[in-house]
């Protein structure tokens, strides 16, 4: 992974330094800490100075870059005719709901979340339907059971996937891809939106197969035509402040019923951000390589030091992402133990420690006990914040050797 640019964890004007305490280590924003790949850099350099910064044809270039990636990277292809691009995932996918439910429909979304994929659906005037993940000692999988029983209840218009998974990082498997297509395609008036964002951050033993293919191969080409994909570069190339998205409609319908979405509500992304796209697609892929592995060893980092030094949070290593999804136990998830800073959630709690996350409830946590922790940030900032919570956990222990109260039960 490049070395970190001198921006915000020691600066002033990100987004992390503005929202993270005082003197915290922020580890909340789904943001890698690093600087683009080099191509991207000379790429949006030339343009800028270039000497003219007007309308141009970016997109189609854009357009062809990913056709390109999606072939050679999962062995999907696709038709030009069914791109078109928005700024950002989130944009990407209330333009979806418009396009393909009305006011008061039930729009059903695989929960954890991104938390503001959850707001647009009431925003929008949708009523929304929770899909909890079955979360399970082997890891988290579908709960193909309670899909049917929601698609029979609900009668959802759309079912809004993320794969691989944000919060939790699994990378669903062909199996459990093909038999989720199989359970959907049986409602032909269902529409599903897969958020791909996270494709190309899949960690050594795992592969992710795009949705669109497994619905092409459980109904036929019948499902991939109501199915709808949000691809980005931002993810895994570090591009999220360009705002740039593009969605992948699985039929000429589909693309017809997105473009009559009026332009004054749907906007676009920018020309450089088209640039920028089409670079780190087109060059991006030894940075890219190297990204991963980054962070593969970030993940085996912070799991080792948990599982050795703080047993109040515990977790699967992810399969995909530079997120852990994390459960607090102990005294760091009983709000009545004193030494914890009593009454607060266990985002504060671990926030007194100096280490801000992300808290579990705003992507759908009932439990009150997750938070999200993001490593793609350089080795030393982790260690950093490894080290408060090891100092702070063990100062809790103490306490409730003391004679402390906690009945948040053991690990697991």
């Amino acid at each position: 992974m490049p070395p970190r640019t001198p921006r915000y964890r020691r600066g002033t004007h990100s987004l992390l330094a503005r929202e993270t305490a005082p003197a915290a280590v922020g580890l909340w924003l789904a943001e890698l800490d690093a600087a683009p790949p080099p191509c991207v850099v000379d790429a949006v350099t030339d343009y800028v100075t270039g000497g003219h910064l007007g309308y141009g044809d970016a997109f189609d270039l854009a357009t062809d870059s990913l056709r390109r990636w999606l072939a050679d990277q999962h062995d999907w292809p696709t038709e030009a005719s069914r791109f078109t691009w928005y700024s950002g995932a989130v944009h990407a996918v209330a333009v979806t709901i418009l396009a393909l439910t009305d006011p008061g429909d039930a729009v059903a979304v695989l929960t954890p979340s991104y938390p503001p994929v959850l707001r647009a659906v009431g925003e929008l005037g949708r009523r929304l339907v929770p899909w909890p993940l079955l979360d399970e000692d082997a890891g988290h999988r579908h709960d193909l059971d309670a899909l049917d029983a929601l698609l029979a209840q609900n009668t959802p218009r759309l079912l809004v996937l993320t794969s691989p998974h944000n919060p939790t990082g699994r990378v669903f498997t062909a199996a459990e891809q093909h038999a989720l297509a199989a359970r959907v395609a049986r409602h032909p008036t269902l529409f599903v939106l897969s958020d791909e964002v996270f494709a190309d951050l899949v960690h050594p033993g795992h592969r992710h197969l795009c949705f669109a293919r497994a619905a092409r191969a459980a109904g036929g080409g019948e499902l991939d035509a109501r199915t709808v994909t949000v691809l980005s570069a931002s993810k895994a190339f570090n591009l999220a402040g360009l705002r740039c998205a593009a969605v992948h409609a699985g039929s000429a319908e589909l693309s017809g019923r997105l473009a009559a979405v009026p332009a004054a509500l749907t906007g676009t992304t920018s020309v450089v951000a088209a640039i920028a796209s089409a670079a780190a697609w087109d060059g991006g892929h030894d940075w890219l390589a190297a990204t991963r592995a980054h962070l593969t060893a970030n993940r085996d980092l912070l799991f080792d030091h948990l599982a050795r030094y703080v047993p109040a949070l515990t977790g699967r290593p992810p399969e995909a992402t530079y997120l852990a999804w994390l459960r607090a136990h102990g005294p760091l998830a009983d709000p009545e133990f004193p030494g914890a800073q009593a009454g607060a959630d266990v985002r504060s709690r671990l926030l007194a420690a100096g280490v801000d996350l992300a808290a579990g409830a705003p992507f759908g946590d009932r439990t009150g006990r997750r938070v999200r922790l993001s490593f793609g940030c350089p080795p030393d900032v982790l260690t950093a914040a490894l080290d408060r919570l090891t100092v702070t956990c063990a100062a809790w222990d103490a306490a409730l050797a003391r004679g402390g109260r906690s009945d948040a039960g053991p690990p697991g």
